[in-house]
C-alpha cells in the first residue's frame, strides 16, 4: 500500500499516523505517540473516548492496515496476533498471558 492509503492524519496537526491491526487499541495520543499528543480515535478521526461508536480494539470492520512487519510465524513486537502472523487455531489474547 502506499502512505496515503496506510497513514491517516492527525485531526489536531496533520501528522501522518498509522494503527495496525491488533497494535494495540484505536485512541491514539499521549507522550508516545508520534504527533502532537493530543488523543483522538484512529477509525473514525474523532475525540477520544469515541463518539461514534468504534470499538476499543480491532475487529473485522476498523479497516486497520496489517503490519508489513509481521509474517506467518513470527509477531513484531508491538503485534497481539494478526492475520499476517498467527498459527492457525490460535487465540492472541489467551497467549499473551
Amino acid at each position: 500500500k502506499n502512505r496515503s492509503s496506510v497513514y491517516k492524519p492527525c485531526p489536531h496537526c496533520k501528522t501522518p499516523v498509522v494503527h495496525y491491526y491488533r497494535h494495540g487499541c484505536h485512541h491514539i495520543g499521549g507522550y508516545n505517540e508520534s504527533c502532537c499528543g493530543k488523543y483522538w480515535c484512529y477509525p473514525c478521526g474523532g475525540p477520544h473516548p469515541c463518539v461514534k461508536g468504534c470499538g476499543v480494539f480491532c475487529d473485522d470492520k476498523c479497516g486497520c492496515p496489517l503490519c508489513p512487519e509481521c509474517t506467518l510465524d513470527h509477531r513484531c513486537s508491538t503485534c497481539t496476533g494478526c492475520p499476517r502472523c498467527m498459527v492457525a487455531g490460535e487465540d492472541p489474547y489467551n497467549d499473551m498471558w
